[in-house]
């Protein structure tokens, strides 16, 4: 909660302690509970701080927090299948967990495999407004994703 609270203060504010703040709550939370909703958060804002630091010239935090995203995103893949397999509670937690591994997939920057998640979500949705949350996060993270400090190193 915690997280989530300075999630949102930084899309409201902009102001850094925030985003901070939240992404140390979301590490926490991942580092603790080994879940799939505080690792995918997690991902997503070190992607955000990468493109900050990216905007502020440091080449080397932009690179680091990018490349941690991308280590979250699989172990989160990993905490998504076993959630799978142990069989899951009700058809929202089915919608999320397929949700996250669509979102990881993204990240990663793998097409097939966030096609193939995309469709399988669509399908387990209860409710309009869960995947509009989704595909709200999914167009923030291709815009970062666009913005990659990784591109420096291909280039």
């Amino acid at each position: 909660m915690w997280g989530a609270v300075h999630k949102r203060l930084w899309g409201l504010s902009n102001e850094r302690s925030f985003l901070d703040e939240a992404i140390a709550a979301y590490e926490r939370g991942f580092c603790f509970k080994q879940d799939y909703y505080n690792g995918i958060n997690f991902a997503f804002l070190l992607n955000v701080r990468a493109a900050v630091e990216e905007q502020t010239g440091n080449h080397a935090e932009a690179i680091a927090d990018f490349v941690t995203a991308r280590r979250v995103r699989n172990d989160v893949l990993q905490f998504c299948h076993n959630a799978l397999e142990a069989g899951v509670q009700s058809e929202a937690d089915k919608y999320w967990i397929l949700a996250t591994m669509w979102e990881a997939a993204v990240g990663l920057e793998n097409d097939a495999d966030a096609s193939k998640w995309e469709h399988q979500a669509e399908e387990a949705t209860t409710e309009d407004w869960m995947l509009g949350s989704t595909r709200s996060q999914l167009d923030k993270l291709r815009e970062l994703l666009v913005i990659s400090p990784l591109r420096l190193l291909r280039d």
